[in-house]
């Protein structure tokens, strides 16, 4: 998950998606960033729920459609093939809706991915969760359904209809070794009366395939999903 914020950006909430890349390109955009704004101080913001730094090649085929040995030789190339993209990028491209490209300076990527890393690992454990098994898994949790089955119109917060209000609002679920999802935390910076307790509410009630180790053993994990709150065109 990405998020970017503030004067650079001027877009105003709209359907539209924004695109971002990173520079020098690492052989990935990615065009479902979603224009929204800050609770506190209403500055434009850009939220993109899949993020990565490896190039759009056979390396991004699903876990499902290969064996435990295959899946986890190739996280642990993907591992090392991120980890060298994020050296060599020093800035970010974004395009926003019917506006040109502002490329903001990050500096290279290599120490800070570093420490994001280490901060993930952090987080996990305080989650319940043992980094060194997440680092083990070569099946991620799934889904049984699609997770938008689970809402429907009537969700949608009566306080937002009224005030127009649309909303893009991420979730962190922690998926039990059976599937089940036994807490869920709302991750959204957006402004929006009700679109959290509604997203939780209903993906709570979601089971998963639970989460694998090579040699077949069912494991809790976390998972990041995206809920769009959003006004038909």
């Amino acid at each position: 998950m990405m998020m970017v914020f503030g004067g650079a950006l001027t877009s105003k909430p709209t359907t539209d998606k924004a695109k971002a890349t990173f520079l020098p390109s690492t052989g990935r955009s990615f065009d479902d960033g979603k224009v929204s704004e800050t609770t506190s101080d209403k500055k434009t913001a850009i939220h993109w729920s899949g993020v990565s730094l490896l190039p759009e090649t056979e390396s991004d085929k699903k876990d499902k459609d290969d064996d435990r040995a295959q899946s986890a030789a190739r996280r642990a190339s993907n591992r090392a093939l991120e980890k060298n993209a994020a050296a060599t990028v020093t800035a970010l491209q974004v395009t926003e809706p019917r506006r040109g490209a502002v490329v903001l300076q990050t500096g290279s990527l290599g120490k800070v991915m570093g420490m994001v890393r280490e901060c993930n690992r952090e987080q996990m454990a305080g989650w319940g969760l043992d980094p060194a098994v997440q680092d083990r898994i070569v099946l991620d949790a799934r889904p049984t359904r699609k997770l938008a089955s689970l809402f429907s119109d009537r969700d949608y917060p009566s306080g937002a209809i009224h005030n127009g209000d649309m909303s893009v609002v991420s979730a962190r679920l922690i998926v039990s070794a059976d599937g089940k999802v036994t807490r869920c935390t709302p991750l959204t910076p957006f402004s929006g009366e009700g679109f959290k307790e509604v997203v939780c509410a209903r993906l709570s009630k979601a089971v998963y395939e639970p989460a694998e180790l090579a040699d077949g053993t069912k494991v809790p994990t976390f998972v990041i999903t995206r809920i769009d709150f959003r006004f038909p065109d």
